[in-house]
């Protein structure tokens, strides 16, 4: 798989598995874009779209369920889907249950959303495809190999 751009230091290293027709010439939209690496390795983004090709949603699904339950987690699932164009892409990082266990403490809210939960990061993808309507899922990084810890889990494509 080609990669998007070169790696430079201070690059976000799961740049290295996005492929260039996802991004170029696309209306994109990365949703918790955390420091913005990616964001800037794409590229700026010049203004806004009502519609979108390409969506990024990384290590951003745990802080939505612990903040705003199974509920907000759907609500983001589906919204993305009335976001994007048809044969557009949605690129999501999960993280795993054992980070939400970790992650359960930093709020009242996200204490009692936790103990709620009933969705399951390893039922996302049945919800998706299922329940959303995405016609097909594509794992293009289960591990990114050397990279800094944070940045090694799965990275599924789901296609509109």
């Amino acid at each position: 798989m080609k990669a998007l751009i070169d790696r430079n230091v201070g690059e976000d290293p799961r740049l290295e598995a996005f492929k260039k027709q996802w991004f170029e010439n696309k209306d994109c939209l990365d949703i918790g874009c955390n420091q913005g690496l990616v964001t800037i390795g794409l590229e700026s983004m010049d203004g806004c779209s009502e519609q979108y090709d390409t969506i990024l949603c990384l290590s951003v699904t745990k802080w939505i369920h612990l903040n705003w339950g199974d509920d907000g987690l759907v609500t983001l699932f589906v919204k993305i889907w009335r976001l994007l164009r048809p044969g557009g892409v949605f690129i999501m990082e999960p993280q795993p249950w054992s980070s939400y266990k970790n992650n359960r403490l930093v709020s009242e809210v996200a204490k009692e959303n936790f103990n709620t939960i009933c969705i399951y990061p390893e039922s996302f993808r049945e919800i998706l495809l299922d329940k959303i309507g995405f016609r097909s899922v594509e794992l293009i990084a289960d591990r990114l190999v050397g990279t800094v810890s944070g940045f090694n889990r799965p990275i599924e494509v789901y296609h509109k």
